[in-house]
């Protein structure tokens, strides 16, 4: 029986290359996960093998390649019966000491499979037909073959006739145009594989399966097990009050055509954005006000932050 078995975090090494089972056990993994960002694992492993001179797996074979980390949730319900999964690629390996004559330690930097795409640089027009940001975002993860959840409702988003990608990878370009249309992104994992979800607002989220409910501060009970949040803290920051977009129409020159939207009850100090780049902003004053809107949300978002700590293991983001 391989030792991992009885386990509560287990590594499951690439496939291929010559390592087995038992022969990188982790000790340590550190998660970096955010809304929006690529994820970031962090893995401290050991061994009874020295990769650097055993000649049958070199450090190099691990470069891009797939890896996969169970973790088996404190009450074995919730998650993918009873597990939560992570997966993603290596994009750095190093052999670092070895404690004791018997063991070699080494560390490993896992990232999603889109991390690749900041590898590259291109330059390059998506124009006719009308393409909107989404279209474009998905056909550049299809080039690459990454596996994607699309929540969003297309027809939130006006079309760009013209769009340019200049001197920038693929993933800067497609970051540049979810953040422009308010759009986001998070991991999905699953014993099957790492997916990557396109969302639009919180609305877009379905709960952690057996973790839609969690304590929050005191000790565990009975009925939620570990599921609690302790050291709980809100912070307030202060924001500008409103967000103006406007243009100019040269159909309607004498008018600026300007859209705010308040966000809070006394407007203060304004953030204004111009140009708007909207071609006739008389002719588009909803697109003008859902952009307005966005921008506001944005420096919504920075107002309010909620911590917390928990020792739980089925807590995503």
């Amino acid at each position: 029986m391989p030792i991992q078995d009885n386990r509560l975090i287990q590594f499951y090494p690439p496939d291929g290359i010559g390592l087995g089972e038992d022969d990188l056990l982790l000790r340590r993994l550190d998660c970096i996960d955010r809304l929006g960002t690529l994820f970031t694992l962090r893995l401290d492993l050991y061994s009874t093998r020295n990769l650097e001179t055993d000649g049958s797996t070199s450090l190099t074979d691990l470069m891009g390649t797939a890896v996969k980390v169970r973790v088996n949730l404190e009450d074995a319900t919730g998650g993918e019966n009873g597990v939560r999964w992570f997966h993603g690629i290596i994009a750095e390996f190093a052999q670092v000491h070895s404690d004791t004559s018997n063991y070699f330690q080494y560390e490993a930097v896992v990232v999603p499979e889109v991390w690749l795409l900041t590898q590259n640089r291109d330059c390059r027009i998506f124009q006719a037909p009308p393409n909107s940001a989404l279209d474009i975002v998905t056909t550049v993860l299809g080039e690459h073959s990454i596996p994607l959840i699309n929540s969003v409702d297309a027809s939130r988003h006006r079309d760009r006739k013209y769009c340019v990608q200049y001197r920038e990878s693929d993933f800067d370009f497609i970051s540049r145009l979810l953040e422009d249309e308010g759009l986001y992104y998070y991991f999905e994992h699953l014993e099957a594989g790492c997916s990557m979800v396109l969302c639009d607002g919180p609305e877009d989220h379905d709960a952690y399966p057996g973790y839609d409910t969690v304590l929050d501060g005191g000790r565990p009970t009975d009925d939620i097990p570990g599921k609690t949040v302790t050291a709980r803290s809100v912070r307030h920051r202060y924001h500008a009050s409103r967000y103006i977009v406007t243009d100019y129409d040269y159909l309607a020159q004498s008018n600026r055509n300007p859209s705010a939207v308040s966000a809070s009850q006394t407007a203060t100090y304004d953030v204004v954005e111009y140009p708007g780049n909207f071609h006739r902003p008389s002719d588009q004053t909803a697109q003008v006000t859902d952009y307005a809107d966005l921008r506001r949300k944005s420096v919504e978002t920075r107002t309010q932050v909620v911590a917390g700590t928990s020792s739980s293991t089925g807590l995503v983001t």
